[in-house]
């Protein structure tokens, strides 16, 4: 996939993300940051709970990192965001978040799975997870596994059969093999690193150990035609936890329900739109200086980043994501 000239990861990075489906950058944040994400985590499964998580707490929510002001702020951090953008195209849209705390009995080991179905590559754009683990995560303690290059059809298509073996009443066995004894590459990481990887990576997780704490960020690539954008339509989750207007779309008022009128039937696939299910929030004509043309608003303290409401400290000017599914004040309640 082209996306230009590297700005943030090296030319080395876009070209082992684009081969092998991932990227790791090594103690991007720092124990600062961390903490501050932890306790911004920590608040918003309080809200989900109705009171501070404990250890034996459950919360795996999507539509998460929105809640949260200081969470949203990792969107448009260059390290998250230009690094995106070196992946994907300065014409990124964000899909959502999830945050977890926690973990069911029954995922302790998460088999060996790829996320979101399988389309021919050819069809669909490229779809990234931003991987912030707020714990340390070890081989046989909780630690990402990874099949390189399986986000690829050949490799992918050859894996298939793993989708059916890790479900309910599924064999659990792959190529004759426990899932955890599987060669795989294992992302071991600790506390401030950020994993990027193409979510269609055949990948599974053993030895969970709580509280297993992370924060998924969501991207994918603009659609490029029809049928990338119905791929979109076919593949997008379910949105919408609050029927009405979430906090985080709050600061802009009336927009919100502009945004519900203008869900998924309104977006069509006339040029210059985006995926079908797209919503655009509106934005000021400021020259952006990092990228040229126009940006969000750059000193007012928010950058419409699909309808997130932003830290007050100022940010660069720069053409924010956008939702590539409706803001959850666009649905009905989750089925989360």
């Amino acid at each position: 996939m082209e996306t230009g000239t590297p700005r943030f990861l090296t030319a080395d990075e876009v070209a082992q993300f684009d081969a092998l489906g991932f990227v790791v950058r090594r103690g991007a944040l720092s124990p600062a940051e961390v903490g501050a994400a932890a306790g911004a985590l920590e608040s918003v499964c309080a809200d989900f709970l109705g009171r501070a998580p404990a250890g034996a707490d459950v919360v795996w929510e999507s539509h998460f990192v929105e809640r949260s002001a200081a969470l949203t702020g990792l969107i448009a951090d260059d390290r998250i965001y230009l690094a995106v953008c070196d992946l994907l195209g300065d014409d990124v849209l964000w899909s959502g978040s999830e945050g977890m705390w926690g973990f069911a009995d029954s995922l302790a080991d998460h088999d060996w799975h790829a996320d979101g179905g399988w389309l021919p590559e050819q069809m669909t754009p490229y779809r990234l997870k931003v991987m912030l683990y707020l714990d340390p995560l070890r081989r046989d303690a909780g630690a990402l596994r990874i099949i390189p290059g399986s986000h690829r059809a050949l490799l992918h298509e050859s894996l298939l059969p793993f989708n059916q073996a890790s479900l309910p009443g599924g064999s659990r066995r792959y190529f004759g093999q426990r899932g955890r004894d599987l060669p795989a590459y294992v992302i071991e990481t600790d506390p401030g690193d950020v994993v990027f990887f193409n979510n269609w990576l055949f990948h599974s997780v053993y030895g969970k150990v709580p509280p297993r704490r992370s924060i998924i960020l969501k991207f994918v690539s603009m659609p490029r035609n029809d049928r990338h954008r119905a791929a979109n339509r076919r593949s997008a989750p379910a949105t919408g936890r609050w029927r009405s207007a979430p906090p985080a779309l709050a600061p802009f008022g009336g927009a919100a329900a502009g945004l519900c009128r203008r869900g998924p039937a309104a977006a069509g696939s006339a040029a210059g739109e985006v995926a079908a299910a797209s919503v655009r929030l509106p934005r000021t004509r400021e020259a952006d200086p990092v990228r040229g043309g126009y940006g969000t608003a750059t000193r007012s303290g928010r950058l419409a980043a699909g309808g997130l409401s932003l830290p007050a400290a100022p940010v660069r000017g720069r053409t924010a994501p956008r939702w590539c599914t409706p803001p959850p004040a666009c649905g009905a309640a989750s089925p989360q």
